[in-house]
């Protein structure tokens, strides 16, 4: 049985590797600006969240995205999941 959710310290790095699957990679991820308008929402400057804990929750059901699947990847031939992931973030360590 697969694991529920992972902990991870918040960084940009952790960030990375919390948005990334097996269609989408590091180096995209990277390259992305909503990757780099988040290292500033959730960074250490004023204003900013001051993010301190990434929870990464597998195998989550949305409701929206249950219904892009229906209406486009179910009936596409390539090989799409059915769950996607949610992601936390908490301003404390936990």
């Amino acid at each position: 049985m697969p694991k529920p959710f992972d902990l991870f310290p918040y960084s940009p790095d952790a960030l990375a590797d919390a948005l990334t699957n097996e269609k989408t990679t590091r180096h995209q991820v990277l390259k992305n600006p909503r990757y780099l308008f988040f290292t500033d929402y959730f960074g250490e400057e004023d204003g900013a969240l001051r993010a301190q804990t990434i929870v990464i929750e597998y195998s989550y059901v949305s409701r929206s995205y249950l219904h892009d699947y229906a209406s486009f990847y179910a009936t596409s031939f390539g090989h799409y999941e059915r769950f996607c992931k949610r992601v936390h973030f908490f301003a404390c360590p936990l």
